[in-house]
């Protein structure tokens, strides 16, 4: 599987609408995934584990608590993975 491109809406960290763009990092061959403390790095395995599964990359944590506490009431969480198997 190569991942393509995640977007996430008010989820963990990221209140608005976030794309990730895995695309040019796959073709480079090897990437990683860094920031600092609390930038949202697990929060993006997060994302695709639950858009593949429906639960979150840890076991222990509850898919209510992903709901990011800085988005708008009316924005809706949601979580969309792109990704390609085979060739």
């Amino acid at each position: 599987m190569k991942p393509l491109k995640l977007f996430i809406t008010a989820f963990g960290p990221y209140a608005a609408t976030e794309v990730v763009d895995f695309r040019r990092a796959v073709d480079a061959g090897l990437f990683g995934i860094y920031g600092p403390t609390g930038s949202g790095k697990s929060s993006i395995f997060s994302a695709m584990a639950f858009a593949l599964f429906g639960e979150g990359a840890r076991h222990e944590q509850p898919t209510t608590s992903m709901r990011s506490g800085h988005a708008a009431a009316q924005t809706l969480t949601e979580v969309a993975f792109l990704f390609a198997l085979g060739g």
